[in-house]
């Protein structure tokens, strides 16, 4: 579909198509196609690439987020194109999941608190349509994990406040 839009359509800009067995191991990846026109905008051919979703877990690795965070790239229909750490999801549909059903329909971007997960972990998600192109890209953190630090330091600060002679008495200060 994304060559034939190249060819068919006159639009010189780059065209992403959605998820398919892409070579060389035909495993789910994304056509990035540009048309190559004549002078007189004629089909002259066009350029073709794949991106495979192991470039969006390279990056997840990269920025050592944890395994308990997700990114997600997907196409606007709700078609997932990558997602990290994971990538059983690629090629198919999110479209009946929180993001596309309920929040992408009332802003192009913002962030909510997501409902449990089949992992148990409840995440803040960030979210926000991109550019010029029919993405939508997605970060989200686990709750327990965002908030574990200040917990920790909650606790301590509240036991130097609530008890400061036990702390001083048993010579922890």
């Amino acid at each position: 579909p994304a060559f034939v839009a190249a060819r068919d359509g006159p639009a010189p800009g780059l065209i992403i198509g959605a998820p398919a067995a892409g070579p060389p191991s035909e495993a789910m990846a994304v056509p990035l196609v540009r048309r190559i026109s004549t002078p007189d905008d004629g089909f002259r051919g066009a350029a073709m690439t794949w991106i495979g979703p192991e470039a969006l877990d390279g990056l997840h690795d990269e920025l050592e987020l944890g395994p308990e965070t997700i990114l997600l790239l997907a196409h606007a229909d709700g078609t997932v194109i990558a997602r990290a750490p994971s990538s059983r999801m690629v090629g198919r549909s999110a479209a009946d999941r929180p993001l596309f059903a309920e929040h992408l329909s009332q802003a192009a971007e913002g962030s909510y608190l997501s409902p449990e997960q089949r992992d148990g972990q409840t995440r803040i998600t960030g979210f926000s349509r991109t550019g010029p192109y029919p993405f939508v890209v997605a970060a989200a953190l686990s709750r327990d994990a965002q908030f574990s630090g200040w917990r920790a330091s909650l606790v301590a600060d509240a036991a130097f406040v609530l008890f400061p002679s036990d702390l001083v008495d048993n010579g922890w200060i």
